[in-house]
Formats: C-alpha cells, structure tokens, sequence
C-alpha cells in the first residue's frame, strides 16, 4: 500500500510540474504571440530568415493595433494594410499556399457599400 501511495505521489506531481511551464495567451507578449504564429506559418509555407523578421515585425504591430479600441471603418482599413504588408513579405506561391490552408477565400480589399 505504501509503495502505491508513492507512485501516485509521484505521478501527480510529475504532472503538475509539466502543466507549471505553460504560459497563458493573456499573459504573453506581443513580441512573444508574434513569434509563436511566424513558427507556425513557417511549418507551412517554408519562409527564409529575412521573412520571418519581417513577419514577426508586422503581426507585433497587428497585435498591438488590435488591442486598441476603434471604430469598424477604421478596422477595415487596418486589415487592408495588413493584408498588403503580407502579400508584399511573401512571394505569390507562399500567399497562395497561405490562402489556401486557411480555409478563407481571399476577399477584396474593397471597402463594401451600405445598404439602403
């Protein structure tokens, strides 16, 4: 009985020691969540050195900007830029490549009409 009182000791603690590692989204930099989506675009789209740093530059200020409150026109317009600043970063194959895995078709960056 001892030596299984020990074992779950063990194995509980062995548990709780690797979830005291992870860090909450929340809690995170910008720099830091910027970082994290560049490594995951790179497992897809197989980006160099030169484009990383870029990217990790433009999704820190997108994070930074989307943190900020605003008004609908004003968000439309920033994820214009956006999507401008990421197709000049990429080449058209990776863009592609891009669009495709997301799942989303690419919109226009019209700015649509209201409706009366």
């Amino acid at each position: 009985m001892k030596k299984f009182m020990l074992l779950c000791a063990i194995v509980f603690t062995s548990f709780s020691m690797a979830q005291s590692n992870v860090v909450p989204l929340d809690k995170m930099s910008q720099k830091d969540l910027a970082i994290r989506k560049v490594k995951d675009l790179d497992k897809i789209l197989d980006l160099n050195e030169e484009q990383e740093k870029k990217l990790i530059a433009l999704y820190s200020e997108k994070n930074m900007m989307a943190r900020k409150p605003r008004s609908v026109q004003e968000a439309k317009s920033k994820r214009i830029t956006v999507t401008a600043k990421l197709k000049a970063i990429l080449t058209p194959q990776q863009y592609e490549k891009l669009i495709k895995s997301s799942g989303v078709e690419e919109k226009k960056a019209e700015i649509p009409k209201e409706r009366y």
